[in-house]
């Protein structure tokens, strides 16, 4: 029987530690959903590419934003969906872990989705440790969605596109070749005198 040699490493991650070789982290697709003015959900999709003509074996470190502001996640999922399947993970104090097996030559999917209350109203998404794989991202798409009744004051990218449907405003931002210097920061009001499509304000403002 044929087997594969499995190269086993320490803590490699979009987000954190260094790349491992032959493994990519080739895009990722983000939603950032305002549940509730002191809720904020995540949902993300990860892309890594294994160029290697052997399965590889890697522990993922998965940063969460936690401070002073955030609370540590009430609620968090790891699905793999290549295989259809919800990932074990073990909790740390700043973010998760597990293991991501990726089979010779091919790509692999990951989604992430946590929600965590905000003690004030603001968001923040990692982007930095990306940087840590030492290549951009070839394609990172980003997508905030706001009920009608809360404004956006502010979002750290910059919008593509904005659309008002079935009581959401939602905000598109598209990004190739994507190497980010600094994590994705949001605001917003919860007034409902406030509420519609008024121009949030980003850092080129």
């Amino acid at each position: 029987m044929m087997r594969y040699l499995i190269p086993l490493t320490v803590f490699v991650c979009f987000l954190i530690s260094e790349s491992v070789a032959g493994i990519v982290f080739q895009k990722e697709t983000i939603t950032a959903t305002v549940t509730a003015c002191d809720t904020l959900e995540i949902r993300g999709v990860y892309f890594f590419v294994n160029s290697d003509t052997s399965i590889m074996s890697t522990v993922i470190y998965y940063p969460l934003p936690v401070d002073s502001v955030l609370d540590y996640p009430h609620y968090i999922m790891v699905t793999d969906l290549s295989n259809k399947r919800n990932v074990e993970y073990m909790k740390k104090k700043e973010g998760v872990t597990w293991k991501q097996v990726i089979p010779p030559r091919s790509t692999d999917s990951v989604l992430v989705v946590y929600r965590q209350k905000t003690r004030k109203a603001k968001g923040r998404y990692i982007l930095t440790t990306t940087r840590n794989w030492k290549r951009p991202l070839e394609r990172a798409d980003f997508t905030v969605i706001i009920p009608s009744d809360i404004t956006l004051t502010y979002w750290s990218l910059q919008s593509d596109s904005v659309s008002m449907r079935n009581g959401t405003i939602t905000y598109h931002s598209f990004q190739k070749n994507f190497f980010p210097d600094r994590d994705m920061l949001l605001e917003w009001e919860c007034e409902k005198k406030r509420k519609g499509m008024r121009k949030y304000r980003n850092e080129e403002q």
